[in-house]
């Protein structure tokens, strides 16, 4: 079992921790601080696509624009939105939103989520299926993003969001 704590802005050493997790065949578990909130996802080494596949990671992307697509991928169904300033984030300057207590939410739900799939209880919803959780606005969100960032909708989120962050 793999539980990515791994920084945000560390996206190479990400992706190579996932490609060798895949290899193993040893699942990872991710839960992402956004604003209040956490995104969970499950990565699944059989029933999951790979990283770089599932958030749409491919030559020729900027490295603003693979985290852009990462934290799109994380939290397909946002809720922190609402209450997010824009302002606050800087991709490349290594700056997002998120506050401590979504970190120890994140490490919460994804310990909680591992010892699920060590015990081998049911339930397992690996992406492209997502959990987010928003205490701050008492939301939870369970969803699936088929084809993850390849997914109509994602793509257009991340056109506007591109437009918005002035990413070029």
């Amino acid at each position: 079992m793999v539980l990515d704590s791994i920084e945000f802005f560390a996206f190479e050493i990400r992706r190579a921790l996932y490609r060798e997790a895949r290899r193993r065949r040893i699942p990872v578990v991710i839960a992402a601080p956004l604003g209040f909130s956490s995104c969970l996802l499950v990565f699944h080494p059989e029933k999951s696509p790979p990283f770089d596949e599932y958030f749409d990671i491919h030559p020729g992307l900027s490295e603003v624009e693979k985290l852009l697509k990462f934290g799109l991928g994380l939290a397909p169904r946002p809720t922190f939105l609402s209450y997010m300033d824009f302002g606050s984030i800087d991709l490349g300057g290594g700056r997002g939103p998120s506050s401590g207590i979504a970190c120890y939410l994140c490490s919460a739900m994804a310990a909680m989520e591992a010892v699920r799939i060590i015990l081998g209880r049911p339930g397992l919803r690996p992406v492209p299926c997502y959990t987010a959780f928003d205490p701050y606005l008492a939301k939870l969100r369970r969803g699936r993003m088929p084809g993850g960032n390849r997914n109509p909708w994602q793509k257009l989120k991340f056109a506007i969001l591109k437009k918005r962050l002035g990413i070029n």
